[in-house]
């Protein structure tokens, strides 16, 4: 059993001792041939060392700034990792690894990655995962859609750049030792607007796309479901329906424009929603690098 530092003021990780017994007992393979042999759906932990970030990495990381552990002073995110990526339980299989390696040469550099916090997997609800995996694009109905694909999962007390930035890390260094393929370049990164997934991106793939996630989206847009009425709400939905349909950023910028004109003196809040919405990074199938690509996170 992992004990997880829930307490205000806990560290962003999991009690050292019981870490590293689960580690010692879930070890990973140490080569190709082990690998290799082990079943499918095996699982193992993986041990994260702030050497698995490159100099160009680590110095990206230094200029980053999150809150530490009691949230009361900022510190680099680099400082976090030497101080807390052994702190976090980074887990997965040989399937999962197989399947992310088939991926990352299928997409070459048409790669698109994304993660998602799914908090209450614990009896006390106060603990986070986070999967990290490669989107698979593929028409149904009709309709372009994808599947999300797994590539391993990281176990902390909360959703914090730490332990997003030390799974990427331990993932991508360890996959060579099995054979793996790891990303030659990720494209594009679709995810929610955390700053965890900020800091990801931009220290391992400053250059991919962000693509924010529709449904996250929209369900800011019901959080306002208090200050107007369920038809305007509706129209609302509708209107960014429209907008994630979009098959460039020209459009995007037109329609939105549009969408802002057409809610002007009506009701404050949905355009003064929408026009922040065009300050942040813009999303629809368009936007993406291969074409359809749903961004539904």
């Amino acid at each position: 059993m992992i004990h997880y530092h829930t307490k205000k003021g806990a560290e962003h990780g999991v009690d050292a001792l019981a870490l590293q017994a689960y580690t010692a007992k879930h070890a990973p393979p140490s080569n190709e041939i082990e690998f290799r042999e082990l079943d499918s759906h095996h699982m193992f932990a993986l041990e994260f060392d702030i050497n698995m970030l490159t100099a160009d990495e680590q110095e990206r990381a230094k200029n980053h700034k999150v809150k530490n552990a009691t949230g009361n002073k900022e510190q680099s995110v680099l400082s976090s990792l030497k101080e807390r990526g052994d702190k976090v339980l980074i887990v997965t299989t040989k399937a999962l690894l197989e399947n992310a390696s088939a991926n990352f040469k299928a997409w070459g550099n048409a790669l698109v990655l994304g993660g998602d916090g799914i908090w209450g997997i614990s009896k006390d609800k106060q603990t986070c995962m986070v999967p990290l995996g490669v989107f698979s694009n593929y028409m149904e109905e009709g309709n372009s859609t994808h599947t999300f694909q797994p590539w391993g999962l990281v176990w902390s007390s909360s959703e914090n750049s730490t332990m997003v930035c030390a799974l990427y890390a331990a993932l991508r260094a360890y996959m060579p030792k099995f054979g793996l393929n790891v990303p030659a370049e990720v494209s594009m990164w679709n995810s929610d607007m955390h700053l965890s997934y900020s800091c990801l991106r931009e220290i391992f793939f400053p250059e991919a796309l962000h693509l924010p996630c529709a449904v996250h989206t929209q369900r800011e847009l019901n959080g306002l479901k208090a200050s107007f009425s369920e038809t305007h709400l509706k129209e609302a939905r509708e209107h960014l329906e429209v907008l994630k349909h979009s098959q460039n950023d020209n459009v995007f910028c037109h329609v939105l424009q549009d969408i802002v004109t057409y809610w002007e003196g009506n009701k404050s809040a949905v355009c003064k929603w929408f026009t922040q919405l065009g300050q942040r990074p813009h999303f629809s199938m368009g936007q993406g690098r291969f074409p359809g690509f749903a961004p539904n996170n």
